[in-house]
C-alpha cells in the first residue's frame, strides 16, 4: 500500500515478537531496505494484549539502538503498571530513554500528565494522541495524532468508514487549538519525525 500511495501511507515495521532474540537480525535486515519510516507499534507492557515485555529487555534495547542508528522512530505501547509495580515500570521506561538518546520513542495513545512529565526530562520522548484534548503543558512539537485503528476482517468498505469516523473524531478533538497547533499535531510533526 505504501508503494502504491507513497504520499499518504507511511510504512511501519511491526508484526514481529520484540522479545524474540531473532527479531534483532530481522529488524536490521528490514531497516537496511530503507522502506520503513517507523518501527511499531510494539506491544511491550500491554494489558489488553496481555504482553509483559520490559522495554529494557535485551532484544528491545537492541531494536531501539538500531532505530536510532537508522534515524527512525519507535512507537511503543507501555502500561507502566502492567506486570510490574508502577514506579518500577516508569523507572524501566526512563532507563530505556536514557540509554537511547538518539532514538525517538513515541508513547502510544496517550499524552497524559505522566507522559508530559517524562517528556520534560527526555528530549527523545514523543507521544501519540489518540483522542481527547491535548494538555496545555505538553510540547506540541512532540505530539502526533493517531487512530489506533484495528482491522480484523477483510472488509475495505467497513474499514474505510471506521477510519473516516476516527479521523473526524481526531479533527474534532483538536479543533479548539490554534491553526498552527492543529497543523503540527495533524501532519507537520509527523513529516519531521518520519523524515517525509
Amino acid at each position: 500500500a505504501a508503494e502504491l500511495y507513497p504520499d499518504i501511507i507511511v510504512a511501519t515495521l511491526n508484526g514481529f515478537d520484540p522479545s524474540d532474540p531473532d527479531a534483532l537480525s530481522y529488524v536490521e535486515e528490514e531497516l537496511e531496505t530503507g522502506k520503513w519510516k517507523m518501527i511499531g507499534e510494539l506491544d511491550l507492557r500491554n494489558r489488553v494484549k496481555k504482553t509483559e515485555i520490559a522495554i529494557t529487555d535485551d532484544t528491545v534495547m537492541g531494536i531501539l539502538a538500531l532505530a536510532g542508528e537508522y534515524e527512525i522512530p519507535v512507537m511503543v505501547h507501555y502500561d507502566f503498571e502492567y506486570g510490574i509495580d508502577r514506579e518500577d515500570g516508569i523507572a524501566e521506561f526512563e532507563e530505556a530513554l536514557d540509554a537511547n538518546p538518539d532514538t525517538t520513542i513515541i508513547y502510544a495513545h496517550n499524552c497524559g500528565s505522566d507522559i508530559v512529565l517524562l517528556m520534560a526530562e527526555h528530549e527523545n520522548l514523543y507521544c501519540e494522541q489518540e483522542s481527547g484534548i491535548v494538555s496545555n503543558d505538553v510540547d506540541i512539537s512532540r505530539v502526533v495524532a493517531g487512530t489506533d485503528m484495528q482491522v480484523h476482517e477483510n472488509k475495505p468498505e467497513k474499514a474505510a468508514a471506521q477510519y473516516k469516523e476516527l479521523i473526524d473524531s481526531l479533527r474534532e478533538a483538536i479543533s479548539s487549538l490554534s491553526e498552527t497547533k492543529q497543523k503540527k499535531i495533524g501532519h507537520t510533526n509527523a513529516e519531521r519525525i518520519f523524515n517525509l
